[in-house]
């Protein structure tokens, strides 16, 4: 019993830090007020990962700004990551950002900007 605990404790202890494989992010942003998707937007991207660290640190980022379509969407494919963060910068608009764990290999983030009035 003694040594099933200890084999339990490890999966557990080492699986609690492990990347998410081929993260796809992507989403829309869009106006807050009319709703409408918003082209041309600057969307900087960062996916953290944990590499192979036993203690939960992060042991580097990849990261990449991307431009929204005529439809508002952005998307970018990261080879692993465990924590994102996003930012949607736009002349006449306030800055969004989202942050948050990756749980799975899709993660979609929509944003709603707030026009500077």
């Amino acid at each position: 019993m003694k040594y099933l605990m200890l084999i339990i404790s490890i999966f557990v202890f080492t699986s609690c830090y492990n990347d998410v494989q081929n993260v796809r992010i992507h989403g829309t942003i869009a106006d807050s007020i009319s709703k409408k998707p918003l082209e041309n937007v600057k969307v900087s991207i960062v996916c953290w990962n944990y590499g192979k660290t036993p203690d939960g640190s992060y042991t580097g980022k990849d990261s990449i700004i991307v431009t929204t379509n005529k439809d508002g969407h952005y998307k970018y494919n990261f080879e692993k990551g465990t924590f994102f963060e996003i930012k949607a910068c736009n002349n006449g608009y306030k800055i969004g950002f989202k942050s948050d764990e990756i749980i799975n290999n899709e993660v979609i983030i929509n944003l709603d900007l707030i026009p500077n009035h």
